[in-house]
């Protein structure tokens, strides 16, 4: 396929030429919804039939693999025209937009001459078609049955809607977002809807960190500004969200896990962790997501820093759930530097202070790597005994 300018350096030529030529011209119809610019191509054919027939269909296959690289099929017309004489066709300049030309004088020219294209097809139709495994007859003709009819109805809604959710621009936003887990990836766009996935999906992988059913291996997020066809049918695809709860759901995709590096090429790693259940590698992903989750990580990200060593400010501050039942230790500590106390002393204070973060994190909650909660073991003895009393 040519180059743009080479295509338009092509058509300067053939509208000059007072014999017959033939135009590929592409545009969506009706005025219910926006139009995708990219719609709007203008392509030189030959006049002969063969190589009009030959051109056309390799003009129609590259429209239909990049539909499938895209976030939606465009409503696309592609129409062929056989025209006696170019010049006779309203004049086409460089510096006139292609969809300006199209809509303000072609069309309404083929419409007062009542000219009729030699093929006419939807794009849309036409990646329907293929994937039923369907052909077409001569002319772009469509013979459906009622099934396929209601199918390709179907396939129409839906592209609609995916045109609407994209602003009715078809090519993914580059470059992708990779983020690759233990069980899969997810690939996100570089725009909008990409970036509501990601921040979602860091929002999930933050507010399940510590929970038992968190990635147990490293989290990578990659930065990709060459996608293959393979990545780009991934895209945006991996997550939704419901109606009902407003919760995200991810499904990831296991087609890249575990991957070698070859086909890693050109992929920029921007960040990585190994979702170690502790405090630093928490806040890590904290730091770099911007994400800022409700629940209960953020007290057991305070808990842990205490089973390190002794902090003020967590102790102080309000906002943590505990900070009555450790405020002790800072009175104690403070009485400890300015020798006020009577048989205390720092290590004393530390050792407590772990084992009391170490007893609030086995009985308030399940986190991973932490061993068993007590309160499941009560839980298990508890529905042990009630099992044994019902036997008896």
């Amino acid at each position: 396929m040519t180059s743009a300018n080479e295509n338009i350096r092509q058509l300067e030529g053939l509208f000059r030429e007072d014999g017959a030529g033939g135009l590929l011209v592409c545009y969506e119809t009706g005025r219910e919804k926006p139009h995708a610019d990219s719609s709007y191509q203008l392509y030189p054919v030959d006049p002969d039939r063969k190589g009009m027939t030959c051109q056309f269909l390799s003009l129609l296959h590259v429209g239909v693999e990049t539909a499938r690289i895209s976030a939606f099929i465009p409503d696309t017309r592609m129409e062929v025209y056989r025209f006696p004489r170019m010049s006779g066709l309203p004049p086409f300049y460089r510096d006139t937009p292609v969809k300006e030309y199209i809509t303000g004088m072609l069309l309404p020219h083929i419409k007062r001459n009542r000219l009729k294209p030699v093929v006419s097809v939807n794009l849309r139709d036409m990646v329907f078609i293929r994937s039923e495994g369907l052909s077409v007859e001569p002319g772009g003709i469509l013979r459906l049955d009622a099934g396929q009819i209601d199918r390709l109805v179907e396939f129409r809604r839906r592209q609609d809607g995916l045109a609407a959710r994209y602003k009715y621009i078809p090519g993914y936003k580059l470059p992708l977002r990779v983020i690759e887990t233990p069980k899969g990836v997810l690939v996100f766009s570089g725009g909008d809807i990409g970036r509501e996935g990601t921040e979602n999906f860091y929002k999930f992988l933050l507010g399940n960190y510590f929970s038992m059913h968190a990635p147990s291996g490293p989290v990578r997020q990659y930065r990709v500004d060459s996608p293959s066809g393979r990545l780009y049918g991934l895209t945006d695809t991996a997550f939704r969200k419901e109606a009902e709860t407003g919760r995200y759901i991810f499904d990831l995709f296991d087609a890249y896990a575990d991957i070698g590096a070859s086909e890693k090429k050109g992929w920029v790693l921007e960040f990585a962790t190994d979702m170690a259940p502790s405090d630093t590698e928490y806040r890590r992903l904290e730091d770099f997501s911007g994400c800022r989750p409700e629940g209960n990580n953020r007290d057991i990200c305070r808990l842990l820093t205490l089973q390190k060593h002794f902090d003020r400010d967590i102790i102080l501050d309000p906002a943590f759930a505990y900070h009555f039942r450790f405020k002790e230790f800072v009175r104690r500590m403070d009485d400890c530097v300015n020798g006020l106390s009577k048989g205390d002393s720092m290590e004393k204070i530390l050792e407590e202070m772990r084992e009391k973060s170490d007893r609030i994190l086995r009985t308030d909650f399940l986190v991973r790597g932490y061993g068993t909660p007590e309160r499941v073991k009560r839980n298990r003895v508890e529905k042990t005994e009630r099992n044994n009393r019902i036997k008896r």
